[in-house]
């Protein structure tokens, strides 16, 4: 499974499948075929996740914890239909705020599977065979993505004015006060005012696009414009942003999931943010 932003589907270019997993590379041509597909070896299910982005439809969720529990309930009548690659492996890979969400949807496998192992899950359901987590440049602890993000676009990028950085640097000790607030009394309140101090629109940045222009997205991938393809999905965004889903440290579920035996592969592009996220606490 591949996942990256909550309000961007998995089949997007930008994806890691689109680039080196899938069985095809986006360019602007159009599609192309991959010769380092993850495909030849593998099977490989892209989800579009959560329900309200790519082509997905129904119950909109708004929480990593909530999300976690319908691809859960996908997996398990995925593998009603496909019974041939029920005791495959399963490997779960994610990136950017996939940090967050495929955290929670391992600790929710694993907890699912204690549950069958003991007679106690739900009826029909069965054990799946979750074998390890890959996430790629994750936001997986908010105090370190805030703590990073001056460096990020002041340093590293350059993306920001100096009139920008110097706001950003100064703000900077007192969101992080609000963020460990929010950590150790997590209050509706103290969520609140952590999110809006650490959140990306406080300096002036627009969303986590990862480079990729919106409207050129469906016709680099061949969508008909008939065909409704939402890509990025705004509503989806705004829902996690109701809830401040983001302030929490999704490494939490780390220690236990290796307790179990699940691997953990976590990669980061530059080792400067790599400090940043590891000295932050599990």
């Amino acid at each position: 499974m591949v996942a990256n932003r909550p309000c961007t589907t998995s089949s997007q270019p930008h994806t890691a499948q689109a680039h080196s997993d899938g069985p095809c590379r986006i360019q602007s041509e159009g599609p192309q075929p991959n010769p380092h597909k993850w495909s030849d070896g593998f099977n490989i299910i892209a989800v579009d996740y959560p329900v309200g982005v790519g082509f997905s439809y129904g119950s909109v969720v708004n929480t990593s914890e909530s999300a976690a529990m319908e691809m859960c309930d996908f997996l398990q009548k995925f593998f009603v239909l496909f019974p041939n690659i029920r005791e495959d492996q399963l490997v779960l890979n994610g990136g950017s705020y996939g940090g967050m969400y495929v955290t929670h949807v391992a600790h929710t496998i694993n907890e699912h599977n204690k549950l069958v192992a003991l007679g106690k899950g739900r009826p029909g359901a069965r054990h799946l065979n979750l074998e390890s987590v890959i996430i790629s440049h994750p936001l997986s602890n908010f105090m370190s993505h805030t703590l990073w993000k001056p460096e990020m676009f002041c340093v590293q990028r350059r993306v920001w004015n100096i009139t920008q950085c110097e706001l950003a640097y100064r703000r900077l000790p007192a969101c992080l006060q609000k963020i460990q607030l929010a950590f150790d009394q997590p209050t509706d309140a103290n969520r609140q005012a952590a999110f809006e101090c650490g959140n990306e629109g406080d300096y002036g940045i627009l969303g986590d696009l990862h480079g990729t222009v919106r409207e050129n997205i469906n016709k680099r991938l061949g969508v008909p414009p008939s065909v409704t393809y939402v890509t990025l999905s705004d509503t989806v965004l705004e829902n996690f942003k109701s809830v401040y889903d983001k302030v929490q440290i999704s490494t939490r579920f780390f220690p236990q999931l290796l307790r179990d035996g699940i691997r953990i592969l976590r990669e980061h592009m530059f080792l400067v943010f790599a400090q940043a996220y590891f000295n932050g606490r599990f």
